[in-house]
């Protein structure tokens, strides 16, 4: 998942918000694939606003991704 982070955020400008890891009292710690998942679920280009326009994006975002 950390990979698959890495990649698409040098796809696109959209998953610059996503983490792979918090601070937590001055501590990283790594998050859960869970919580990277749904913070990637959160991501979208300008322009798009409905499910089938996310999910045509997020499928083409990842069809890159070895």
């Amino acid at each position: 998942m950390i990979g698959f982070v890495d990649v698409v955020k040098s796809k696109s400008e959209a998953f610059n918000g996503v983490t792979k890891a918090k601070r937590v009292d001055n501590k990283s710690i790594s998050c859960s694939k869970m919580q990277m998942a749904e913070s990637i679920a959160r991501c979208r280009p300008v322009g798009v606003s409905k499910a089938e326009e996310l999910l045509c994006w997020l499928v083409k975002v990842s069809s890159h991704v070895a």
